[in-house]
């Protein structure tokens, strides 16, 4: 299997996002901060450690010598719990059993009040969800770029989550403001610099944008409006980052949070597809 196949089977399952606590390998995948999936796509070593009970784990390293082991990177004490499976080695099914069986004894390892809620089924609006630090986001953005870098990539954030920074930290992006105010005769321009902020300024500024923008291979363009692309990757600030860079830059935080809920239910609705970065 793929990585990125393997990676959306393991955010398919309810409540799981990625997370990258070691840096950009292995890439880990977890269920309320636990991890059940650790992914190392290495060109010469392409692995997966997975979550196992000790009698499934023993079960899986005598029926696959060599194919499955016990967790390498772990402590002797945590190995029975583990097992590292060479990917390119063993069948689909059983590997996708065993990613089964990783989350399922992640998820009983919780209290039942726990586990209730968790296997409540959620709204899962995007393909996958990155949880990262701030901190983290220049690097896991330039993976991603990296990744796909022969597809049109969209990057939509709202005011304030840090657009500007990123594009300035990365190779070959684009801004979408920049981009789009030259291109705007004076009325236009007039109609959308409109304070404050409302949904009915967003709806034109969105057409405009929509008409006059277009993305382009190897050249991620940033902005507030979800244009035509492969990907789109969505830059969800939690409020209490986004109310503390709003007022160290005089911007309302009422109106970065009816741009931000405006960018989302965009997105709820359109066929591309969504890499959600939490952060």
């Amino acid at each position: 299997m793929k990585c990125e196949e393997i990676i959306q089977y393991c955010c398919n399952k309810n409540r799981a996002y990625i997370d990258y606590p070691f840096g950009d390998v292995p890439i880990c995948i977890k269920i309320n901060k636990k991890i059940f999936a650790q992914i190392y796509p290495l060109k010469n070593d392409y692995k997966i450690t997975l979550k196992c009970d000790a009698v499934f784990g023993d079960f899986y390293r005598q029926h696959y010598p060599g194919i499955v082991v016990r967790g390498y990177h772990c402590p002797p004490v945590q190995q029975p719990y583990w097992n590292t499976v060479y990917i390119d080695k063993i069948s689909k099914n059983e590997l996708l059993i065993m990613i089964d069986q990783a989350y399922e004894v992640v998820m009983k390892s919780f209290p039942k009040k726990v586990q209730k809620i968790l296997t409540e089924k959620e709204d899962k609006h995007f393909n996958m969800t990155i949880k990262i630090s701030d901190e983290k986001l220049p690097s896991v953005l330039d993976k991603i770029f990296r990744e796909h870098a022969n597809e049109r990539i969209c990057v939509v954030g709202t005011t304030c989550c840090g657009k500007s920074y990123l594009i300035n930290k990365l190779d070959n992006c684009r801004d979408m403001d920049k981009e789009i105010f030259p291109l705007l005769n004076e009325e236009e321009t007039k109609i959308v610099c409109q304070t404050p902020w409302t949904l009915e300024i967003g709806k034109i500024m969105d057409g405009y944008v929509k008409e006059k923008i277009k993305t382009r291979v190897n050249e991620p363009v940033f902005g507030t409006v979800p244009i035509e692309s492969d990907i789109i990757i969505y830059l969800n600030i939690n409020d209490e980052l986004l109310k503390e860079r709003c007022k160290r830059r005089g911007v309302k935080h009422k109106e970065a949070l009816g741009m931000k809920k405006s960018i989302e239910d965009e997105l709820y609705s359109v066929k591309n597809k969504v890499i959600e970065i939490c952060f």
